[in-house]
């Protein structure tokens, strides 16, 4: 999802450059994005949502407490690019102007662009203030409970896409169950490198936190032995049933894998190299084995 058409040509510049970390594969109720009609705007009695229009003010009212919320207007629309998307507009006390789009299936944040937001005239906002900035954010949105389960995991600046246009901070959270990340869940947003203001917030928490669920080292394949599987799997892919010796692990990781079946997998994550194969460090082959019996769950590999 991401910002319709009608917005300012400013603010639809700079919200091209949050797409790439915010795409979303969830269905709708009744209307999904795949199935949604080409009207642009939806009729609410067919178009069921789970996050309703007051909601959705209300969310936009918590990013901005100076909002008259008498001036809020919003509409469901579907976007034909994007998708299904509450689209937000509203006035400051100072008369400023404030655009958002609003996921109306989880009331994540995709995109609030805030004309009453002071750019810093001295100096853009340094990354460790973005992140300080981006930890009191996650702070007030999450409990006592999920915060002991959130760990800062990377930092990236984005250059600004077009002349007198912000640049962002694209920042990340992993959730941590019993010390091993969940590729599933977590937190990805922007801080807007003049402003400071978060301007995008998108967090999953779907998988069940099991604390009994702990991951016993013994019982569990070693980073070898996973290796070996993936020589194995492509061996029987590739190479006539033979085990690959050209096939070599460049870097890997634990994580937990949660399937749409809620079901839970403790999984090795690797990327591998294959000269025969014509896959490099520039282009590697990904997979996700599983780490209790060795099973190959997802592979993506493009033979050169």
């Amino acid at each position: 999802m991401k910002i319709t058409h009608i917005f300012m040509a400013v603010f639809l510049l700079t919200a091209l450059t949050i797409v790439g970390s915010i795409a979303s594969d969830q269905e709708w109720i009744i209307t999904t994005k795949e199935e949604a009609s080409h009207s642009k705007y939806l009729d609410l009695n067919t178009t069921e949502v789970k996050v309703t229009l007051e909601e959705a003010k209300a969310i936009m009212i918590s990013e901005n407490p100076e909002l008259d919320s008498d001036s809020i207007n919003g509409e469901l629309i579907n976007d034909s690019d994007f998708g299904i998307i509450w689209q937000l507009t509203s006035k400051t006390s100072n008369d400023r102007s404030i655009r958002a789009c609003i996921d109306p299936d989880d009331g994540n944040i995709l995109y609030i662009y805030d004309g009453s937001k002071k750019t810093r005239a001295d100096s853009k906002v340094s990354e460790e203030e973005a992140v300080e900035i981006a930890g009191k954010y996650v702070e007030a949105k999450f409990s006592p409970e999920q915060l002991k389960e959130v760990q800062l995991e990377a930092v990236n600046y984005l250059e600004p896409v077009a002349d007198d246009l912000p640049g962002f901070y694209h920042i990340k959270y992993n959730r941590i169950i019993n010390g091993i990340s969940s590729l599933s869940d977590g937190v990805i947003m922007r801080v807007n490198s003049e402003t400071g203001d978060v301007s995008t917030y998108n967090e999953r928490w779907d998988m069940p936190g099991y604390e009994t669920y702990v991951v016993d080292n013994k019982s569990i394949l070693t980073e070898k032995e996973a290796a070996g599987c993936l020589k194995e799997f492509i061996g029987n892919e590739v190479y006539d049933g033979k085990t690959s010796d050209t096939t070599e692990v460049i870097e890997s990781k634990l994580f937990w894998k949660y399937t749409e079946n809620d079901e839970i997998h403790l999984v090795w994550w690797m990327q591998f190299t294959d000269s025969n194969l014509g896959l490099d460090k520039s282009l590697p082959g990904i997979v996700f084995i599983d780490a209790n019996t060795g099973t190959v769950l997802v592979s993506s590999y493009e033979i050169g």
